[in-house]
């Protein structure tokens, strides 16, 4: 309530008041900046600019129709546009997008962002690097291609 009081009648013309004003405002701007984290502010607004993107999923259901039959060398790549973001917290790996989060151990972080960073290229699941085996980077792109992260056409 304290941040919608009104100013004082009068406060304009009176230096006292205009004293007790700007006093008050410190403190206002004090309580503010020891309740709010820049950080978190950041981290929110990216976030909110990641998750009102709209999906931009033209070809998604053929994707789903031929997920079941994605090897390891077919080429794949993540959607044009997307906006999205990776977060690593208590041992996962969080993958923002199209208001969406997709989870996964922070052992396979590095992949994840791997896979995010070729927006333009084509990959196949066999040249992803790190310590996945075959099935697991199978998994990896199966389970980002059933999402709409990633695309076959």
């Amino acid at each position: 309530m304290r941040f919608r009081r009104s100013l004082p009648v009068g406060f304009a013309l009176d230096p006292a008041m205009r004293e007790q004003v700007e006093a008050g405002f410190a403190e206002l701007l004090d309580t503010l900046r020891a309740q709010l984290s820049p950080r978190e502010m950041t981290a929110c607004a990216v976030e909110r600019v990641t998750s009102i993107s709209a999906p931009l999923l033209r070809g998604h259901l053929l994707d789903l129709e031929d997920l079941p039959h994605t090897g390891p060398e077919t080429p794949l790549r993540p959607r044009q546009g997307l906006r999205w973001q990776l977060t690593l917290a208590d041992g996962v790996a969080r993958l923002h997008f199209h208001n969406k989060t997709v989870q996964f151990p922070a052992s396979v972080a590095e992949e994840v962002r791997w896979v995010a960073e070729h927006e333009t290229q084509w990959f196949t699941a066999n040249t992803i690097p790190g310590d996945l085996d075959e099935a697991g980077r199978i998994t990896l792109v199966r389970t980002l291609l059933a999402e709409g992260f990633l695309t076959l056409h």
